[in-house]
């Protein structure tokens, strides 16, 4: 089993390339007005020293500002054009804010600066971010060092729940953990044993090397479960730390899958590669992405599998190097067909052997895109992209998804 390496590396080298041939930003216009004001710390009422302060010109993003708040907690934008302007601050540990900003559901008001006019802003307040602390341990209560431990919240997005991870911190030698900077709400904690490919912790036998079938540790949720659904919500607060949050990591089976690619008429493919993705529908991003390369037979095998759902996504090797070619998959799609393969699948612990994952060019879906209520023209529909893609998170649905440009007339298609 490897990580996708080949894939890293073409993707780095093609944002490489684009960062050294992208031309440098202009720079913002300037004028005689200017901004300033202070940084004060919610609870303390002491400066915030060293916060970084970004003042954006609104509607327009193009122009922005930054610079750091002093000694005394004040910061000052000189030099301004008239205009109307959002500012934000930040800093590590505190919950960002904008001006003007109370609670994080404010809606925030431009800054409203004429030529040669000093905006003197009233002091802005930091509030600090609640904190979760806790301790990792494994079924016989000994510390879990070096385990990853992320905090997750629940959102919406395709129209499905999904849990989106925000902030993560790793444990110390005694299995303690420390997540802070977190807005107000309500949480959900899990905690990962990977290995150095990012597959689950394997658990060897004392003087094997390699084990089939062997024990590892499981992608895990406070208090000790490995179903989002059964995870327990945490309420945290501004400035206030919940302790308390210890649980163990669940020991689990780890599993082989292996099989044989062929192509749409049945023949072997041996110029694909094999991804395990995970397809979590509550959209946690636990574990890695791990590959296997098909031999020229295009058989397959993927090791140490913990239980779980996941996606074997199958594409041409060319198919990356097209990615790193033209910076995203649906380009890379209508640069060239493939025939490719997503299949779903779950583990529970056995081995999976004798799958064959058969090849497909896809289908071609067509339409028209009608605007409610207004007769659009070739401007508007000139200005629209259209994209399908299937409704998880993660790696298979960004591979998945396929865009298409909208015509004139408001026709599109979208292939493979």
């Amino acid at each position: 089993m490897r990580t996708l390496g080949f894939l890293i590396v073409f993707v780095g080298s093609m944002m490489s390339a684009v960062a050294q041939t992208r031309p440098a930003a202009p720079q913002p216009a300037t004028g005689t007005a200017r901004i300033r004001g202070t940084l004060i710390d919610a609870t303390t009422a002491t400066p915030v020293r060293r916060a970084s302060l970004r003042l954006q010109r609104v509607p327009s993003t193009r122009d922005t500002w930054t610079t750091i708040s002093d000694a005394n907690g004040a910061f000052e934008f000189p030099s301004l054009p008239a205009g109307r302007f959002a500012l934000q601050a930040t800093k590590g540990g505190y919950i960002t804010r904008s001006a003007g900003q109370r609670t994080t559901t404010d809606v925030v008001k431009p800054i409203e600066v004429a030529e040669g006019q000093t905006v003197n802003l009233p002091p802005m307040t930091l509030p600090r971010g609640g904190v979760i602390t806790g301790r990792i341990g494994d079924e016989y209560g000994d510390p879990g060092p070096e385990i990853t431990v992320q905090a997750f919240r629940s959102e919406y997005m395709q129209g499905m729940r999904r849990l989106v991870s925000v902030r993560s911190a790793r444990t110390n030698d005694i299995g303690q953990f420390r997540i802070y900077g977190l807005q107000p709400g309500i949480y959900y904690v899990a905690a990962s044993a990977l290995g150095a490919e990012g597959n689950p912790l394997r658990m060897m036998e004392p003087g094997t090397e390699t084990v089939r079938g062997g024990g590892g540790l499981a992608p895990t949720f406070y208090p000790g479960t490995v179903a989002a659904a059964e995870a327990q919500r945490i309420e945290v607060a501004a400035a206030v730390e919940s302790t308390g949050v210890d649980f163990a990591l669940n020991p689990v089976r780890l599993a082989r899958i292996s099989g044989a690619i062929v192509d749409s008429r049945g023949r072997p493919a041996g110029a694909y590669a094999v991804m395990l993705n995970p397809a979590r529908l509550d959209g946690a991003r636990l574990g890695g992405t791990t590959m296997a390369e098909g031999d020229a037979n295009g058989r397959f095998d993927l090791a140490d599998v913990a239980p779980g759902d996941y996606r074997l996504d199958v594409y041409a090797k060319a198919f990356f190097e097209r990615i790193a070619e033209t910076g995203s998959p649906g380009k890379a799609r209508a640069a060239e067909t493939w025939e490719f393969a997503s299949v779903p699948i779950t583990v529970a612990g056995d081995d999976v052997s004798g799958l064959s994952i058969r090849l497909t060019s896809g289908h071609s879906m067509s339409g028209r895109v009608l605007v409610e209520g207004a007769a659009a023209g070739a401007e508007t529909f000139s200005a629209m992209g259209l994209s399908v893609m299937e409704p998880i998170v993660g790696t298979s649905a960004t591979l998945l998804a396929v865009g298409a440009s909208v015509q004139d007339d408001g026709s599109f298609s979208v292939p493979g």
